[in-house]
């Protein structure tokens, strides 16, 4: 039906589409094309080297009516020179491209996060490809068009899980290997007059990456000059990639279950974005937040680690959750709905929390109906006060604003709770280092910055170590 709807409405003929300006994350302002029906979609459109200009605007303008969705043109000259100018040893652009479309969300007000589609032409249909490889599941889909598997300029691209780009440095270009799967659909429109990405090129390597669609054009070339020629191949290519995630949305959603059942079933009757990593045999359950990017391969990485010893984790995904903002005594509340469930296991319970989820946390345990309930607290790059709703200002690489809720104030109150702190560093904003010292507090500098660099795996070795030691196996004790 929904692949139905969209091939009405193009066909119907365009609807008056609104164009804004927004200021986004690291490509600063940039042209949005906003439907005449209120909508929850958002799209990411990626330009060729010619920067946003020519056709693509067309591309962006039919995408917004079609699908329809919200559509931010992302320049690919713009996030390349930033790619450049931050010096990093490598480019991440599947982060880039999720922070970015967090940000569009939030200043367009959109009552929840959705994942945002990706569209890409020529250079910018190589990078939609090197995003949703890297971290498919940040996506709602994508649709390329003129997509060649090597990408120019420097610095390369970063390698993640099995996406392993091979850089030249001589020739500054990164040749992308296919990835055997790909979560959501990716979409390739292949033009078979192409002789910049020849159609043959494309056929074989999306034939190697599960999730992929080739449709193929008679008298398209690499500049998809006639739309005539392309159009019908677009709009139903936007269509399956919309109807897929649509799909895939409702098979993810929890079914109705009776509480009383097991803890599985208890937690999803509870009115929260929760993620589960429970365990068949565990010796303790975490409570935790996460980061202010939602769900990210960090805190997968953490989970995944902790749950290999036994340690079942309840999550709060905090991109959805403080989406808005909340008062300090509804997160209480919602925390002591996850401890009555939980406690029913008989087992101790562990608190904890990623970066705005790890500044949360002390603030909210700073109260008597919760002090004692929990037999460990680990922080993973606490900054040095709490906010409760997740903030462009942090998304834009700004300087972290105060508020009232001091970190460390709240972690030194918390006495008799052992605490476990890890800050990469050269992390400027952690207060681990002002924990240091003191009676219980178990504290640990990694190499890197905010983000460990990426060394996820140590930092979920420490948190192991930081368990072992309180909760020592045959002596567990529930507080």
């Amino acid at each position: 039906m929904i692949a139905f709807a969209i091939l009405a409405a193009v066909a119907a003929g365009p609807p008056a589409i609104e164009e804004r300006t927004l200021r986004l994350p690291i490509v600063g302002e940039a042209t949005v094309y906003v439907p005449p029906d209120p909508t929850e979609r958002a799209i990411l459109f990626l330009s060729g080297d010619g920067g946003w200009s020519k056709g693509v605007l067309d591309m962006a303008r039919r995408a917004a009516a079609g699908a329809p969705a919200v559509v931010a043109g992302l320049s690919y000259p713009r996030l390349r020179e930033a790619a450049r100018s931050s010096r990093g040893p490598c480019w991440y652009p599947a982060g880039e491209l999720e922070v970015i479309g967090q940000s569009l969300e939030k200043q367009l007000l959109f009552p929840e996060y959705t994942r945002p589609f990706l569209i890409g032409y020529s250079s910018g249909a190589t990078l939609v490809y090197a995003a949703l490889a890297a971290s498919s599941e940040s996506f709602s889909g994508g649709m390329s068009l003129g997509f060649c598997p090597d990408l120019e300029g420097v610095p390369p691209l970063c390698p993640h899980d099995s996406f392993r780009p091979v850089y030249d440095a001589r020739r500054k270009k990164a040749d992308l290997p296919p990835v055997p799967e790909i979560s959501c659909r990716w979409e390739v429109l292949q033009g078979l007059s192409d002789h910049t990405c020849t159609p043959e090129a494309t056929r074989a390597f999306a034939a190697a990456v599960g999730g992929a669609h080739v449709t193929t054009m008679a008298g398209v070339g690499h500049g998809y000059g006639n739309a005539k020629k392309w159009g019908e191949a677009f709009d139903q290519g936007l269509a399956d990639i919309v109807r897929a995630a649509a799909e895939t949305e409702v098979a993810a959603k929890p079914r109705p279950a009776a509480a009383g059942t097991d803890l599985e079933r208890d937690l999803h009757t509870l009115d929260l974005p929760l993620v589960l990593r429970l365990v068949e045999r565990p010796r303790a359950i975490l409570l935790f937040i996460s980061g202010d990017g939602g769900w990210s391969n960090f805190d997968k990485t953490l989970v995944q680690i902790l749950a290999e010893h036994d340690v079942s984790t309840v999550a709060i995904n905090t991109l959805k959750y403080f989406w808005h903002e909340k008062p300090p005594d509804q997160v209480a509340d919602d925390l002591k709905k996850l401890v009555e469930v939980c406690r029913r296991s008989d087992l101790p319970l562990l608190a904890g929390g990623y970066s705005f989820g790890a500044e949360v946390m002390p603030v909210v345990l700073d109260r008597p109906d919760l002090k004692g309930v929990f037999a460990g607290l680990i922080l993973i790059s606490p900054g040095a006060s709490a906010s409760f709703e997740v903030s462009m200002l942090d998304w834009l690489r700004t300087k972290e604003k105060a508020t009232p809720y001091k970190v460390v104030d709240h972690a030194r109150a918390l006495q008799g709770l052992p605490i476990f702190c890890v800050a990469g560093e050269r992390d400027q904003e952690s207060i681990c280092a002002a924990l240091r010292g003191e009676e219980q507090r178990d504290i640990v500098l990694l190499p890197g910055a905010h983000h460990f660099s990426g060394q996820y795996e140590k930092v979920g070795d420490a948190a192991v170590a930081f368990v072992e030691r309180i909760l020592p196996r045959g002596k567990v004790a529930i507080p």
